[in-house]
């Protein structure tokens, strides 16, 4: 009886052990970002680092400063290759020349989860983030529904080669062609930099009388595109914004923004690490999208929105 007692103890024991090594595994799981100055990304790590905090993982955020050559991020894709983190969510910051590096770290048995931005590759586990197509439609219909008056609409996008900016453009433009009274004009990118992006607008106020909108595709577009139309005094011509952060809300109590859809960062940090741990302990996964809102003066400071616009402050 005595030996029955001491070999179901061990096995209770070792049981216990087993389940506990098991249940406080912590993955290691690296971050790239696209710009890790820009508060979009900076929002989406606090989303990441939340989900980590409930599924065993630890968050390294990586990524060029700025939002700008897609070079620059090939380099922290190539660094987290070789110290082999158990999985990479990845920003791209272009949709095809982001194929070869993710390929290589898949390759190289490195899961990789797409966040934000997808890439022309069909390697990867998921995407989670905006649908882009649909978040361009809708700024085409709240464009249309706003501005009764036909005229020149500008669009003011980011990088040319990125997935969202190609997406939310189509999005834009095919839903744009419903409504003959409106007239596109050539795409304008800033290179998510607020300083080209005014200046782009600046021209643009000065050289199209009759612009009546102005498309601008994520935050940095938006804010200069705020800018150079809040020095022009011209208020014929209204900004429609993918992102809204404090400078966008205060362009929008001034009536120089009129709405502004938002995306939901943290969602896409903390589902992009919930999904990446799923995978990595064999579950199936699949597409997330998070969701957009659409905010104008009327519900600017309504709770929710300004806990999106001042994630931080709250």
């Amino acid at each position: 009886m005595k030996r029955f007692l001491i070999l179901m103890f061990t096995s209770v024991m070792i049981f216990s052990l087993t389940s506990c090594n098991f249940a406080t595994k912590t993955y290691k799981i690296e971050l790239i970002v696209k710009g890790s100055s820009m508060e979009f990304w900076k929002n989406l790590s606090k989303g990441a680092q939340s989900a980590a905090l409930t599924n065993h993982a630890e968050i390294q955020m990586d990524g060029p400063e700025e939002e700008k050559d897609p070079a620059d991020q090939l380099r922290y894709i190539e660094k987290a290759i070789q110290e082999k983190p158990d999985a990479i969510i990845l920003a791209a910051s272009d949709y095809n020349r982001m194929v070869k590096p993710v390929e290589n770290a898949v390759n190289a048995g490195i899961p990789v989860i797409m966040v934000d931005s997808d890439v022309n590759s069909k390697k990867t586990l998921a995407y989670v983030g905006t649908d882009n197509i649909m978040l361009g439609s809708k700024l085409a219909q709240s464009l249309e529904s706003r501005v009764k008056t036909g005229g020149k609409v500008a669009v003011i996008s980011f990088v040319q080669d990125s997935y969202p900016a190609v997406q939310r453009e189509k999005g834009f433009r095919d839903t744009m062609a419903r409504y003959s009274r409106f007239q596109l004009l050539k795409t304008q990118y800033g290179g998510s930099d607020n300083a080209i992006s005014e200046k782009l607008t600046a021209a643009l106020l000065k050289s199209e009388p009759d612009l009546v909108a102005i498309a601008a595709l994520n935050e940095p577009s938006a804010a200069g595109a705020a800018q150079a139309l809040s020095k022009s005094g011209r208020k014929n011509v209204r900004v429609f914004a993918v992102d809204c952060m404090p400078t966008e809300a205060m362009y929008m109590e001034q009536g120089v923004v009129d709405i502004a859809l938002l995306q939901n960062p943290y969602q896409m940090g903390y589902y992009s690490v919930e999904t990446a741990v799923k995978a990595l302990n064999g579950q199936r996964v699949e597409d997330v999208y998070t969701d957009i809102y659409t905010v104008d003066k009327s519900n600017l400071f309504d709770k929710l929105y300004q806990q999106l616009i001042f994630p931080f402050s709250n």
